[in-house]
């Protein structure tokens, strides 16, 4: 078995190393400065607002 070729040491993350650069559209979500918790918070909201959308459109799909 031929010996393992160490990984250079990066800080970017496995998903970014697919050739997206920093102009990727992704990046302008990518804050390491922000917080946890905000996170968690976007997250609410985007799952509520679903959740409230999807109501929505169920009753106007059985009326």
């Amino acid at each position: 078995m031929p010996p393992a070729v160490p990984r250079p040491c990066s800080d970017r993350a496995h998903w970014q190393d697919q050739g997206e650069g920093r102009d990727s559209p992704a990046a302008m979500f990518e804050n390491r400065e922000r917080p946890a918790w905000v996170n968690w918070l976007i997250l609410a909201i985007f799952l509520l607002s679903s959740w409230q959308l999807a109501g929505f459109w169920f009753q106007q799909l059985h009326h």
